[in-house]
C-alpha cells in the first residue's frame, strides 16, 4: 500500500510538474524558447521515470514490446496510421478553431511552419513522452486510483490544448492515440504510432 501510495505522489507531481509548464510558465516564454522547452521538458520526464526504480521498473515493463508484434495489433496500427493521414487535411479545413491563413497554406500544399528544433523532437523525445504522460500516467497509471473515464477526460483535454493550432485535429489523435493504448495495451505501440504520425508530418513539412 505504501509503494502505490507513493507512485500514485510521483504521478501527480508530474502532472502538476507538466500543467505548470503549459497554462503558466510557457506563456511567458518567447518562441524560441517555448520550441526549446518542448525537448526539455521531455528529457526532464523521462529522466525521472528512469530516476526512481519503482517507476522505472513499471514503465519498462508496460512497453510490451512484444504485444506489437501480432498480426491483431500489427493490423490495428495500420488502421489507425492510415485513418490519421486521412483525416488530417479534412479535419483541419472544418475546424472553426483553425485559423484561415492555415487552412489556406494547407489547401494550396503548404505545411504548417515548425522550427527545426521542433521538427527533430517530433520525431525523437516528443512521441516518447507525450505518450508516457498523456497515456502511460494519465490513463494508465491514475486510473488506478481515479476512475479511468475522468482520466481519459483530462488526458484528451491537456492533450488538445498542447494543439491549440488545430484543436479538433488533435483531439481525434489524441482519442485514436489513446484507443490504440487501450487496445493493444503496449505503451511502445502507441509510440510508434505517434512516432510515424510525426515522420509524416515532418517529410511533409520538408518536402
Amino acid at each position: 500500500m505504501k509503494k502505490s501510495k507513493s507512485s500514485f505522489l510521483h504521478y501527480i507531481a508530474i502532472t502538476i510538474f507538466i500543467c505548470f509548464y503549459l497554462y503558466i510558465l510557457g506563456a511567458y516564454l518567447d518562441m524560441y524558447l517555448h520550441d526549446w522547452s518542448f525537448p526539455v521538458i521531455g528529457i526532464i520526464l523521462v529522466a525521472y521515470i528512469f530516476l526512481f526504480k519503482s517507476l522505472r521498473v513499471n514503465t519498462i515493463r508496460n512497453l510490451q514490446f512484444k504485444k506489437i508484434l501480432s498480426t491483431k495489433n500489427l493490423i490495428f496500427l495500420l488502421v489507425m496510421f492510415f485513418l490519421i493521414l486521412f483525416l488530417r487535411n479534412t479535419v483541419i479545413q472544418i475546424d472553426p478553431w483553425v485559423s484561415s491563413s492555415l487552412k489556406f497554406r494547407m489547401q494550396n500544399g503548404i505545411s504548417p511552419y515548425y522550427s527545426p528544433i521542433v521538427l527533430v523532437s517530433m520525431v525523437t523525445i516528443g512521441p516518447v513522452w507525450e505518450e508516457l504522460f498523456f497515456r502511460e500516467i494519465l490513463i494508465g497509471k491514475l486510473s488506478e486510483y481515479i476512475p479511468i473515464w475522468v482520466c481519459i477526460a483530462v488526458s484528451l483535454l491537456i492533450f488538445t490544448s498542447v494543439h491549440l493550432a488545430f484543436p479538433l485535429f488533435g483531439l481525434i489523435t489524441g482519442g485514436i492515440f489513446t484507443l490504440t493504448y487501450l487496445y493493444t495495451r503496449s505503451l511502445f505501440a502507441v509510440i510508434i504510432l505517434h512516432l510515424l504520425s510525426n515522420v509524416y508530418i515532418v517529410f511533409q513539412t520538408i518536402a
